[in-house]
């Protein structure tokens, strides 16, 4: 849990998906998921609240190599903050909404097979010199083309999560941790906060995918061998103490 060697399974007891979540269009794809709370391992991320300060974007993941002995793969970083120019024609959500997404094409290789590149769990952000706090959580990719595994471009799009902070708040009962290196800055977060609904009509040739990011098989007769994406940024591993999510959509806070 959160990225250290200490792991424990936990029993959810309840799950809230966000009331304007929408399915067709993936704004405010989020839900609020609680577990057991009677565990030996306790950890905390804090959401980074303030997008000036945060000078750099690491895509991360951190998946279970074996859920039986819950044993973790090593965590994969991908550091850019670049966006694509093409970012808003692929996504309605997006294109209505820039301020509450990131949205970048880096993407790694699927746990399940080694043909078919998936987007990353969730998006932490460096604050210099030396903090890092996570910011945004994958919602949705957009692919021009039929398949998450297929030769086309894709797109990965994730939300941000400093305007759910009230959201989540009053779900728990209590408060969310937020995090900003100005500690003048200010930030009130809204309960209510929710996205500008967005049109579900579909762009032209663009196949929107959300949920489990490691169900894309190239087994299946739609999906094809992946190529490398173009490479405009670097790839690593990493030990740092942080924490992704593989659950089905929408995501978790």
């Amino acid at each position: 849990a959160g990225g250290g060697a200490a792991t424990e399974k936990y029993a959810i007891t309840q799950i809230d998906v966000h009331p304007a979540y929408n399915a067709d269009t993936y704004v405010n794809n989020l839900a609020m998921v609680q577990f057991d709370q009677d565990s030996k391992v306790s950890f905390q991320n804090y959401i980074g609240i303030d997008p000036d300060e945060w000078n750099d974007h690491f895509f991360i993941r951190h998946s279970l190599s074996s859920t039986t002995s819950l044993t973790w793969n090593n965590i994969i970083a991908f550091s850019s903050t670049d966006t694509p120019s093409y970012c808003e024609e692929a996504s309605r959500a997006y294109s209505e909404n820039p301020d509450d997404f990131l949205c970048n094409y880096a993407a790694s290789l699927s746990v399940y097979n080694n043909t078919c590149k998936v987007p990353y769990g969730v998006v932490f952000a460096a604050v210099q010199p030396d903090d890092l706090s996570l910011v945004a959580i994958h919602s949705h990719s957009a692919v021009y083309g039929p398949s998450m595994c297929s030769k086309q471009r894709k797109l990965h799009y994730y939300t941000v999560l400093r305007n759910y902070i009230g959201w989540a708040a009053g779900v728990l009962g209590r408060s969310v941790g937020g995090f900003a290196k100005d500690a003048d800055y200010e930030f009130k977060p809204d309960q209510e906060y929710e996205m500008e609904k967005a049109s579900s009509d579909e762009v032209e040739g663009v196949t929107l995918f959300s949920g489990d990011r490691y169900s894309q098989d190239p087994v299946d007769p739609k999906l094809a061998q992946v190529e490398p994406e173009p490479a405009q940024a670097s790839e690593s591993s990493s030990e740092s103490p942080v924490e992704s999510t593989s659950s089905k959509s929408p995501p978790v806070v």
